[in-house]
């Protein structure tokens, strides 16, 4: 019984949270060349993650 009230709070705390958060910081429309320039962005981190993954590969070797 004390699990269920408290996954309960916690539910209602997480509802709580997000309808805030979506109230206070909600999602803005962005631009073609925004996208474009966020994805390459990611794109690059995933690949220097990568490069480095290599890197410390070989070294363990």
């Amino acid at each position: 019984m004390l699990v269920c009230n408290r996954d309960d709070a916690l539910r209602q705390t997480a509802r709580e949270y997000a309808a805030r958060r979506t109230t206070v910081w909600q999602r803005k429309p962005v631009s073609l060349p925004v996208r474009i320039l966020f994805w390459s962005l990611r794109v690059y981190v995933f690949s220097m993650l990568l490069v480095v993954g290599i890197v410390i590969a070989r070294l363990a070797q």
